[in-house]
């Protein structure tokens, strides 16, 4: 900023204190809620800086310093922000706070004149009575006033109606209060005094857009978006406003101090159920809106039929609206998934885009809190799910059922199982719903990745149902020679949800192994005679430790092949992880004579033995 050499302000009469700011640090630490530019998590640089903290149960917006000393008396250029584009005018004041006796000043009012221009040149205000002297230079107007009758006490204005035009489409820059001068009263002493800038900005703020939820639950978070919009109603972005937001009296104040462009983001909690209405105020602006009326109800109260009077309570509309919302996926159904925290009414959640037993968990609990049920006794069993049968044996192209059934059930209401599958291996075919949630939501399932999700739950929340039956059956197709694999139940995907929440559970395993033969054999090695090496073919109807043994003509045992275990299948020749492999060669690895051998083959309690020839 252009400037002339010395230039400043000085105030002449009797009394007053100095002193600037100092500042002490306070306020508890909790979830950041609010918080002034540039300074999101210490301690305010200024008086009247806020930051707000989130602790469990409340929410505050004060300011965060506990001990400031000012000066008493205050000059400022008024208004203390200014939002502009290229052409735009605007006014600006110079005020006087609690002086004690003010005789005279010689004002200095200092501003970029690349930026902006003097077009109007201010007035003396009713702090001064008599106007000695005005000059106009190059980014600075000069003004000497003084009181001829008695001195000015309190509060009020110096100069007023300074008109200025902004000469570029960025004019951010200051219109500031010169501090220095060589100017000598006839009455003797300076008032001490703290001198505050305005501060001009590109864009001028003319209104404010709230976007906002219809309604919102008590005890989740929701947000409110503000957009901030300029004279030609252009919304301004990457605008990130500091906001203190108080629920207890319905209001958000905005703070436009160093106004860039975007919008603005305020976070409620922990409102009581109630019907609320949120006014935002910027005090720079002078401006205000105000939102819609926002209904605040409690997680899980849908309402009467209709769907949009809550009651403050569950009832068994309620429940049916929450099946319907299950059966279409309904948005409004969307209690939370799988993180959930807090207690009833004010259940804290986050809505995952899915309607499922995660929700029935949530819902259960508000209606159980809502009706005032007790605790159920619940018995010592832990309930099982469990995959069966435990081993199947599978065969390229054909199909085979997997069951999963709960046992030693008791008050359940609902279960969610996550059933894992190799998809390289098999794949399901069709999945039906069992006979233990009989009567009650829509069974739902979903096959993503590698994982069946199953969702089943029954209407019965007040005692939920008991003892063993079918959730569902399912079908595979094997599409490989080798199905070897498991199928089994995802923990992290799975939950079984009784009438007093989630309930622990064991699980068991399936294992899927290839079709075997109905009996074992020992077959002709290949090739017969061999001159290289020789593939021993076999199968098992069972699995075993597996050893073959060599005899040459004399019954000596010459090559002992120590296989280890194998299940039950085909092990045929020249297939990965298939019949036995001899080299021709004796225990101490040289190769045997020509001739005829014997090869004995053992698994468990099946023996066998052929022969063979070596040429070469």
């Amino acid at each position: 900023m252009q400037r002339l050499l010395v230039l400043g302000l000085l105030m002449i009469g009797f009394g007053g204190s100095n002193g600037f700011s100092t500042i002490v640090n306070g306020g508890d630490r909790g979830i950041l809620v609010a918080s002034v530019p540039n300074n999101p998590e210490s301690a305010a640089d200024c008086p009247g800086d806020v930051i707000g903290w989130y602790q469990p149960g409340t929410l505050t917006c004060t300011s965060n310093i506990t001990e400031v000393q000012t000066a008493t008396t205050i000059v400022r250029v008024v208004p203390q922000t200014i939002y502009t584009k290229k052409a735009g005018t605007f006014t600006a004041n110079v005020c006087i706070e609690n002086v004690e006796g003010l005789d005279g000043v010689e004002l200095y009012l200092l501003f970029d004149p690349t930026k902006i221009a003097l077009i109007g040149s201010p007035t003396i205000g009713n702090a001064i009575t008599s106007e000695f002297e005005r000059t106009l230079g190059t980014g600075c107007f000069r003004l000497v006033a003084g009181n001829l009758n008695s001195s000015f006490i309190g509060t009020g204005t110096i100069a007023i109606n300074a008109i200025f035009q902004s000469l570029v489409d960025d004019p951010t820059s200051k219109i500031e209060i010169g501090t220095e001068s060589s100017f000598r009263s006839i009455v003797t002493g300076k008032i001490p005094y703290a001198a505050f800038a305005c501060q001009i900005s590109q864009y001028s703020l003319s209104s404010f857009v709230l976007s906002y939820p219809i309604d919102v639950y008590a005890g989740r978070p929701f947000t409110i978006r503000v957009t901030a919009k300029d004279q030609s109603n252009n919304t301004l972005k990457d605008y990130q406003v500091p906001v203190t937001v108080n629920p207890n009296l319905g209001t958000i104040t905005c703070s436009s101090l160093n106004f860039m462009n975007g919008i603005a983001i305020a976070t409620i909690t922990r409102f009581e159920a109630k019907t609320i209405i949120l006014t935002i105020f910027d005090p720079q602006a002078s401006i205000s809106a105000k939102t819609g009326s926002i209904t605040v109800r409690y997680v899980g109260d849908f309402g009467g039929s209709n769907g949009k009077e809550p009651d403050q309570k569950m009832t068994i509309d309620d429940i049916m609206l929450f099946i319907q919302y299950w059966r279409t996926q309904d948005p409004r159904g969307d209690l939370g998934g799988n993180v959930i925290s807090g207690t009833p009414p004010y259940i804290i959640s986050t809505p995952d885009g899915k309607v499922g037993i995660e929700d029935l968990l949530i819902f259960i609990q508000m209606w159980r809190w809502s009706n005032k049920k007790k605790g159920l006794e619940l018995g010592s069993l832990v309930p099982k799910v469990v995959l069966s049968p435990s081993r199947v044996e599978a065969e390229k192209g054909k199909r085979f059922y997997v069951e999963a059934r709960i046992t030693d059930g008791s008050s359940l209401v609902g279960c969610g199982l996550g059933i894992r599958y190799d998809p390289s291996k098999i794949k399901p075919v069709s999945v039906e719903e069992g006979d233990y949630f009989k009567e009650g939501f829509p069974f739902k399932y979903e096959v993503k990745e590698g994982i069946i999700k199953i969702d089943d739950a029954g209407s019965n929340i007040e005692d939920g149902v008991s003892g063993s039956g079918l959730v569902t059956k399912i079908e595979f197709e094997v599409l490989t020679e080798d199905p070897t694999s498991k199928i089994e139940i995802v923990a992290q995907d799975s939950l079984l949800l009784g009438v007093e929440g989630i309930r622990n559970y064991t699980a068991e395993a399936i294992q899927v192994e290839p079709a075997g033969p109905a009996y074992s054999a020992l077959f002709q090695s290949v090739p017969n005679p061999a001159r290289e090496g020789v593939w021993i073919p076999y199968q098992l109807a069972e699995g075993a430790e597996v050893e073959i043994r060599v005899y040459n003509i004399l019954g000596q045992v010459v090559k002992n092949i120590e296989i280890g275990y194998k299940p039950k299948r085909f092990y045929k020749a020249l297939q990965q992880d298939g019949a036995a492999r001899w080299d021709l060669t004796n225990d101490s690895n040289q190769r045997v004579a020509n001739g005829l051998y014997f090869y004995q083959l053992k698994a468990g309690r099946f023996s066998d033995t052929k022969s063979l020839a070596i040429s070469r």
